[in-house]
């Protein structure tokens, strides 16, 4: 009997430590087909949806398909007419919600189109030609999204209005865009790419829409101006130097984000007060570092935002009580799992810090250390191999 336990809760371990190592690699995105002029993959995980990567064809006026064997067209990737000197006129179907960067750089299509805002489909594809100063800018209703570098560089916008029809604002969009002072996002945008507002040093004034969930790499980078902001409840993530560089004097980390990246406040020399929930379980590497000398960390004793802050003598304030958590829940989801005995293998191999409250429910043996032997007991309780823990 003691040979068939032991047995069996090695394999249960075995399968847990396979589970552990592997790398996360993520899901192949898509793949290269054929058909026709066209060349285009197809993002698996999507209800059927194409993306066209490039185009063969002679050229002369063009209609782009709406569907591709079957597949809905909604995106015309980068550079995917790029050069094609036969190509006049193209028309976009409304299918497409995404045109990437230089798509039809060199072509007489593009080489006619008048100066100003060209608008593709309903896809805001490119402000063509040198803006002239103290422009605004009302971007057309039905417009679904603006592409990535739409107004790169355009020194000369003071302001624009995003229709609440618009779903997604492109990779540096506005980036370097100095003279906008003041920017409102409506909730209709659900995704704003990285580097967005880079570079725009006079922006002081941002409202964001409530229905964006990340906060993307470097989207307010060296915007030196700006400084506040409220970053909405729908927001889960904070990417790498969202923040770096900018003038925040003061902000609160919303309840449902876990993930606050690399450098992503490096540099905000005014910023003397953050408060980060409980909720977030990931601090980047000098997420914090030159930010005002007095800078405190307001959050939950027990937190991954107190140990941070000890770890980068960063001074902590704590908010609230420590969260209680039941033994053996490490990953703190109300149940005891294998989950749990994974958590453990990894604080065991050093691959994960476990917080004052996280330490408190793997030691589940109550020896003041957390080791595989609290995994093996968590994995032979959720077994039913013992009656507790």
């Amino acid at each position: 009997m003691k040979k068939k336990l032991k047995l069996r809760v090695n394999s249960i371990l075995m399968a847990v430590l396979m589970v552990a190592s592997i790398i996360p690699m993520g899901a192949i995105s898509s793949f290269a087909l054929i058909s026709g002029d066209y060349e285009y993959s197809i993002v698996l995980g999507t209800d059927k949806t194409a993306k066209i990567t490039k185009y063969n064809g002679a050229g002369g006026d063009i209609t782009i398909p709406s569907t591709i064997d079957g597949y809905k067209v909604t995106e015309i990737g980068k550079k995917s007419f790029e050069n094609c000197a036969g190509l006049t006129n193209a028309k976009i179907p409304d299918t497409v919600t995404s045109i990437g960067e230089y798509a039809f750089s060199g072509t007489p299509f593009y080489n006619s189109l008048p100066n100003g805002e060209v608008y593709l489909g309903k896809v805001l594809y490119k402000y063509k030609g040198k803006m002239p100063a103290n422009t605004g800018i009302n971007i057309k209703d039905g417009t679904v999204s603006i592409s990535d570098c739409a107004f790169q560089s355009c020194t000369g916008l003071i302001s624009v209005t995003i229709p609440n029809t618009v779903i997604s604002i492109g990779v540096s969009a506005f980036s370097i865009c100095t003279g906008l002072t003041s920017i409102k996002i409506p909730d209709s945008v659900t995704r704003i790419g990285k580097f967005a507002f880079r570079g725009c040093t006079n922006l002081t004034s941002v409202a964001m829409g409530n229905n964006i969930t990340s906060i993307s790499d470097s989207i307010f980078e060296n915007c030196t101006a700006l400084t506040g902001i409220i970053i909405p409840n729908s927001v889960t993530s904070i990417g790498d130097s969202a923040f770096l560089n900018t003038a925040l004097t003061s902000i609160i980390i919303p309840n449902r984000v876990t993930h606050i990246g690399l450098w992503a406040f490096f540099g905000c020399k005014d910023l003397k007060s953050i408060t980060i929930p409980d909720s977030v379980t990931y601090i980047g590497r000098l997420a914090f570092r030159d930010c005002h000398l007095d800078l405190v960390i307001k959050a939950p004793a027990g937190s991954v935002a107190e140990t941070y802050a000890k770890d980068n003598n960063i001074k902590f304030e704590s908010n609230t009580a420590p969260t209680k958590r039941a033994l053996g829940d490490v990953t703190g989801d109300g149940k005891v799992t294998s989950g749990d005995a994974i958590a453990v293998l990894r604080a065991e191999a050093q691959l994960k810090k476990l917080t004052a409250v996280e330490f408190t429910a793997a030691d589940v043996v109550k020896d003041g250390r957390v080791t595989s032997g609290d995994a093996i007991r968590i994995l032979r309780y959720e077994a039913q191999l013992i009656p507790s823990l």
